[in-house]
């Protein structure tokens, strides 16, 4: 233990002395990353450009509401589905930071370094066996949305049925996507994000030169229509997949880390999966609040009018920018912070959520300011407006677009708190405000004559609430000699710590004398934090 405190020591002077400007350093490598990441999420991409093209194909009440629908819906499955994922790259990403601590020690042994990367190779096929788990509840809600839209949402019963005819073929895509998760958040974890760019946004532009073609009937073509657009979307996908896969396998940067080894002992790398899927309930949990919000939303909207739903959709549909923006600012700085702790790199770690907080506020709080000040060029979203439409835009895009600050504030600060270890009560927090914001939605929207702003406006209210509170918590746990004692605290603890409650615990084999491959994920603020 002495010796990983004074280790701790010499790398807090390291990171000070490392370059003239380490804030700037650390906000222009958020940025990098985060941007790359971002633009790597071309499911989401691919949704606007799905309503942009169908519109020009059918532009009538019935198609825009179940565009908004399909949306929704499609992201919503996509979210939720993919959510225990993202807790891969957040384990093993802690596993990382403490090889590289390790490949720095001269007295490491190779044994020891092929054990921790064998041990940080294995969180691909613990993505794939958890992927096994979630795959059929994804797939269901997409194959039978009529009914659910019908008799959960009061959708009538054409504009569910034409949401269905694109989802029910559209379901065919999730077990593609899970590979391709899967592969992201390995590629993400070894900072490789540029490549995961560049691969996205090959396929996306593949994918939807083919859903043109075939939509449109170009090229000699039949004009398949809204056909067309869903076999540019489902093939995009299944390509995408395949390059991701292709780069884990053939990338010289990973070569060291044999993925695709599925046949070797798994039950060493068991407490790496209890870890993944006890970070994983919170991250669901959380997306099945925030996705309950939106279909909330567009719900709540198209009671009120359809016209209003369509507002809405176009609202939503440009925030849907913010909210790339908010899972990949977001999910860079909870693995940076993550890996940076592993390697005993307190400063670090803490300058690294902070620079992710400022980056993603001064983006998104800049972009939808503007809009909120001057949201006219949003009704080019929709086709055929009518002066009421561009009315409402006028008032409800303001109390929308300031929401969508706080909430992807909420996010960011959400997601950090889980590497903290205070997801628990974080996630408690911002899951009841989402009670509290749909409660409230229905109530301004449906029995006042607030109409579609008291749906907003409920939005708004109840995402400033959560973003404060958890502002709060998390203002007192990013001081990095509060980082530095919790995870000392941890590591005293040693086995009284079960597996899968403490994400700071990682292996000390020069104190121990042993091989400890352990690194355990979030440990509960009641069980650690509050004793230091």
């Amino acid at each position: 233990m002495q010796n990983l405190e004074e280790n701790a020591s010499e790398n807090h002077a390291d990171l000070d002395l490392n370059g003239a400007h380490p804030n700037w350093d650390a906000f222009t490598k958020i940025n990098k990353l985060s941007w790359q990441m971002s633009f790597s999420y071309t499911l989401f991409i691919q949704m606007t450009v799905l309503v942009y093209s169908s519109i020009q194909l059918d532009s009538d009440e019935d198609n825009l509401a179940a565009l908004t629908l399909i949306t929704s819906l499609i992201n919503t499955v996509a979210l939720i589905g993919v959510a225990p994922l993202f807790a891969m790259s957040l384990v093993a990403g802690r596993q990382l930071g403490a090889l590289r601590d390790l490949e720095k020690n001269p007295e490491t042994t190779e044994e020891e370094l092929t054990l921790k990367r064998e041990e940080i190779a294995a969180v691909f096929g613990n993505g794939l066996r958890i992927s096994l788990v979630v795959c059929p509840f994804m797939v269901m809600p997409l194959v039978f949305s009529k009914d659910i839209l019908m008799s959960v949402f009061g959708q009538n019963e054409q504009v569910a049925q034409i949401c269905q005819n694109f989802t029910r073929p559209y379901a065919a895509t999730i077990p593609p996507l899970l590979l391709r998760v899967c592969a992201d958040q390995v590629m993400f974890m070894f900072e490789r994000t540029k490549p995961a760019m560049l691969m996205s946004l090959l396929t996306f532009a593949i994918s939807l030169s083919i859903g043109d073609v075939l939509a449109f009937g170009k090229l000699g073509s039949p004009k398949l229509g809204n056909d067309g657009i869903l076999l540019g979307c489902i093939l995009g996908v299944y390509l995408e997949a395949i390059c991701y896969l292709i780069y884990l396998k053939k990338s010289p940067r990973l070569s060291k880390f044999d993925f695709y080894d599925l046949r070797k002992d798994w039950s060493p790398h068991f407490n790496q999966l209890k870890d993944i899927r006890h970070l994983a309930r919170s991250m669901v949990f959380a997306m099945v609040t925030e996705s309950s919000m939106m279909i909330a939303i567009n719900s709540f909207s198209g009671v009120v009018g359809v016209s209003q739903q369509a507002t809405m959709a176009a609202i939503l549909q440009f925030s849907l920018l913010a909210a790339l923006l908010q899972m990949s600012f977001g999910q860079t700085g909870s693995q940076e912070m993550s890996r940076e702790i592993g390697a005993n790199h307190f400063n670090q770690a803490s300058r690294m959520g902070k620079m992710s907080a400022l980056a993603l506020l001064l983006y998104i709080g800049t972009v939808l300011l503007i809009f909120s000040i001057y949201p006219t060029p949003l009704s080019m979203i929709i086709s055929n407006h009518t002066q009421e439409m561009t009315h409402t835009l006028k008032y409800l895009a303001p109390i929308m677009f300031v929401g969508c600050i706080f909430d992807s504030q909420r996010y960011l600060l959400l997601q950090q708190m889980r590497v903290l270890g205070d997801a628990k009560k974080s996630s408690m927090i911002s899951g009841v405000s989402v009670v509290l914001g749909i409660i409230l939605s229905g109530t301004l929207g449906l029995h006042t004559k607030m109409g579609v702003y008291g749906v907003g406006a409920g939005f708004t209210l109840s995402s400033a609430i959560a973003c404060i509170i958890i502002f709060s918590r998390w203002l007192k746990m990013i001081d990095p000699t509060f980082i530095e004692n919790a995870k000392k605290n941890s590591e005293r603890a040693g086995n009284l710590s079960s597996s899968g409650q403490n994400m700071f615990k990682t292996s000390d084999r020069r104190s121990s004398g042993g091989i400890d491959l352990s690194t355990m994920s979030p440990m509960q603020p009641q069980d650690n934090v509050n004793s230091i």
